[in-house]
């Protein structure tokens, strides 16, 4: 349902709208919001645009989908999108499952190239472990050094097969809460292959404290796969524009009070604020002839859903930034880092 002059009062909880439709322009409306959800709206307050999943106060109603578009201050918006949804975090869920077979669609030659380095290092130690057994007096220890070699470039493919399949799984109990860190950690190791074919140099700069969320782990390591294809997607946008120069991703982690707060920078083509505004939006791409324009909005989806938010921007000196601010979970055992 098309809505205009939406405002929220936090105090009350209440949401006021006018139904735009045609029969009713001028019949006001207002829905009571759940109490846990009114942070949840409230962080929205000054954004420009917004898309939430929020639940109504009165007990059996449907959660709904809110679009909010054009702030006018004060929580207060022209223009906006109100839609009933059965079983929305499905189909969230849903969205992102088929995104992440997507984006592994995608890295299958860099997979093939990741799994193939393991696989030519043990034929080649198996041709000389066979040459030694044919050879009379071959050193033991020698033969010893080839089994070795091959155990460790076979754990080393069962590694790569494992986290492939982790990725895209979405069978078993997933924890609600997740160690960002870590976590943030293995998505940029499971990348590396994928950024090495793009010549592209990876800075990480992360705690070495446990930064507990509250997502699940798949859901974090879709974050920033979506985040980071995006800042890799940009430099070779800026290369096929004649750019010869050496692409770089700087991410950093830090913890701050009660907030872990994340930073993904990239040297590429860059966008204009207003690009910026609209990147979240579901089915926006800036990538007519590949992009689906779901990435980012997963993203924005998965961050609301832990209370926390997600911004991007354009950097001065080029490229673009995403600044993640993620609640921390209380009561997690949280060694806070020394302010710079």
């Amino acid at each position: 349902m098309p809505i205009r002059d939406v405002s929220f009062h936090p105090e009350s909880a209440r949401l006021s709208f006018l139904n735009a439709s045609a029969q009713t322009a001028h019949r006001s409306s207002h829905l009571q919001i759940h109490p846990d959800d009114c942070e949840l709206l409230k962080a929205h307050s000054a954004s420009d645009h917004a898309s939430v999943e929020l639940r109504l106060a009165t007990q059996g109603l449907a959660s709904f989908i809110l679009v909010l578009r054009k702030n006018t201050g004060n929580a207060r918006w022209a223009s906006g999108l109100l839609a009933n949804i059965r079983e929305p975090r499905h189909l969230i869920e849903a969205v992102s499952a088929k995104s992440r077979l997507a984006d592994l669609g995608e890295r299958t030659s860099a997979i093939v190239h990741e799994i193939r380095q393991p696989l030519f290092t043990i034929a080649m130690a198996n041709e000389n472990l066979r040459l030694m057994l044919d050879t009379p007096g071959a050193l033991k220890s020698r033969m010893q050094k080839s089994v070795a070699r091959i155990a460790d470039q076979v754990a080393r493919a069962q590694n790569i097969v494992q986290r492939t399949l982790s990725y895209v799984s979405t069978n078993g109990a997933e924890s609600q809460f997740t160690d960002l860190p870590l976590t943030l950690a293995n998505t940029v190791e499971f990348l590396d292959s994928f950024f090495e074919s793009d010549s592209i140099q990876v800075r990480l700069d992360i705690p070495h404290e446990t930064a507990m969320v509250a997502l699940e782990q798949l859901e974090v390591e879709q974050l920033f796969v979506n985040v980071l294809r995006n800042a890799a997607d940009s430099i070779r946008k800026r290369r096929q524009a004649g750019w010869e120069g050496e692409g770089e991703i700087a991410i950093s982690a830090k913890i701050r009070d009660d907030q872990v707060l994340c930073e993904v920078a990239d040297n590429g083509a860059g966008l204009l604020r207003r690009e910026a505004s609209r990147c979240f939006e579901r089915f926006y791409t800036t990538r007519k002839e590949s992009g689906t324009g779901l990435g980012l909005y997963i993203c924005e989806q998965f961050v609301a859903k832990a209370g926390g938010k997600i911004e991007l921007s354009p950097r001065e000196v080029g490229g673009a930034r995403i600044e993640i601010r993620l609640p921390l979970i209380a009561g997690s055992d949280i060694v806070a880092s020394e302010p710079d």
